[in-house]
C-alpha cells in the first residue's frame, strides 16, 4: 500500500507519495523495521555498546557503556564521578596530596640538587643520617685525634679502647711477653739450615735427642752392626738373649765342639 501528501488546491493539487524523507522529518520507509534501519545507526559489531540521544544534529548514536557518562577528554575540565584507573593502578587527584603523596615544596631536598636543604630529621632504615653538626659529638673529625677517632694518615695513631678485626682484638705492643712471644734472634727457625736454640726441644711432651745424646741415650751408627734383616748378620763380641749367651758354631759344649 502507498501513501501520498497533496498539496496545493484544486485543479492545481499535486500529490507526494510517502514517506517522507529524512531530511524532511520522515522515515524514508514503509514499515516499522525499515524505518529503524533508516533512522538508527548501526548496530553490527555494537553488542557492548549503548544507544544515546544527544540533543545536537548527531540525536542518536552507539557509544560505550562506560562513556555514557564519561568524560570528554576535549573539555577543558573533565569531570567524573568514581575511580579512575591506568594499567590497575588509581589515578591520583588533588584529594590525595598531603594524603597518598607530598605536596610540592620548593624547599623539599632534591637529589640531583648540588646542595639538597632540608629541615627535620632525614633517615635511612630507621637511622638518622648523620649531618656536619653530628662532626665531633657522634663522630670524629676526619684526621682528628682527640675525639677519640684514629687518623690513618698520622705517624702515631693513637686510640682508646679495644681495636678489633672480624672480632678479634688487635695485639699491642703490651701483649709482647704475655699473649706472644717476642722477637729473639736466637729463636729455632724450622726453615733455617742449622736451628740453634737453647732449652729443651719436646714433641708432644719429649725431649728431643741431639748429638749430645748419642752413646749415651741411643747407640752410635756402626756398619758393623748386626741387621735382623740382612742374609748374614755378621757381629763382634758375644750376642746374647735375655742374658744367656747365644751359641755358635764354634762354641764348646761340655768338652766337645757344636756343629
Amino acid at each position: 500500500m502507498a501513501f501520498f501528501r497533496g498539496t496545493g488546491g484544486a485543479g492545481t493539487a499535486t500529490f507526494e507519495q510517502l514517506p517522507l524523507a529524512i531530511s524532511e522529518g520522515g522515515t524514508s520507509a514503509t514499515t516499522v523495521a525499515s524505518a529503524r534501519v533508516a533512522l538508527l545507526p548501526s548496530y553490527s559489531g555494537n553488542a557492548t555498546f549503548v544507544l544515546a540521544v544527544n540533543a545536537t544534529e548527531d540525536d542518536i548514536e552507539f557509544v560505550t557503556a562506560a562513556a555514557a557518562s564519561s568524560v570528554n577528554y576535549s573539555d577543558a575540565t573533565a569531570n567524573f564521578t568514581g575511580v579512575l584507573q591506568e594499567g590497575g593502578d588509581n589515578v591520583l587527584v588533588s584529594a590525595n596530596i598531603g594524603t597518598t603523596v607530598q605536596g610540592y615544596d620548593a624547599d623539599t631536598a632534591k637529589l640531583d640538587a648540588a646542595t639538597a636543604n632540608f629541615t627535620g630529621v632525614l633517615q635511612e632504615g630507621g637511622s638518622n643520617v648523620l649531618t656536619s653538626a653530628d662532626i665531633g659529638v657522634s663522630v670524629a673529625s676526619a684526621g682528628v685525634t682527640g675525639g677519640g677517632g684514629v687518623s690513618y694518615s698520622d705517624a702515631t695513631a693513637n686510640f682508646t679502647g679495644v681495636l678489633q678485626e672480624a672480632g678479634d682484638n688487635v695485639l699491642v705492643s703490651a701483649n709482647i711477653g704475655v699473649l706472644v712471644q717476642g722477637y729473639d734472634a736466637d729463636t729455632a727457625k724450622l726453615d733455617a739450615a742449622t736451628a740453634n736454640f737453647t732449652g729443651v726441644l719436646q714433641e708432644n711432651g719429649q725431649n728431643v735427642l741431639a748429638s749430645a745424646d748419642i752413646g749415651v741415650l741411643v747407640q752410635g751408627y756402626d756398619a758393623n752392626i748386626a741387621f735382623l734383616n740382612a742374609a748374614t748378620a755378621n757381629f763382634t763380641g758375644v750376642l746374647q738373649d735375655g742374658g744367656s749367651t747365644v751359641l755358635t758354631e764354634s762354641s764348646t759344649i761340655e768338652g766337645g765342639t757344636y756343629s
